[in-house]
């Protein structure tokens, strides 16, 4: 495992808002990956607990926007600003400004 000064690891369910409260102890997320279950309930879990979270102007980064259909139906009905780059994965990447 690297070691990094301005790294913590943090492991549990990202579901569980006790996940979410030890990540906000260390101050605002100014880029956040999401790479889990590649399912919109996952995903629109995640973005409630961790999306709060975020600076303003910060990232969230999503792999596999295209993996499953109900993943491709969430990201083509999100409403925020968001960008699409498929040429990054074969499932495409997402990303979402906050």
């Amino acid at each position: 495992m690297y070691q990094f000064a301005n790294l913590d690891l943090i492991q549990g369910n990202t579901r569980e808002p006790a996940v979410a409260a030890e990540v906000a102890k260390r101050g605002p997320i100014d880029l956040l990956f999401i790479d889990t279950d590649h399912v919109a309930e996952q995903v629109k879990a995640e973005m409630a607990l961790f999306g709060p979270l975020m600076t303003p102007g910060g990232l969230i980064l999503l792999d596999d926007v295209r993996m499953h259909p109900c993943m491709a139906s969430w990201w083509e009905d999100l409403a925020e600003e968001k960008l699409e780059l498929p040429e990054m994965h074969w499932t495409s990447f997402g990303v979402i400004f906050r």
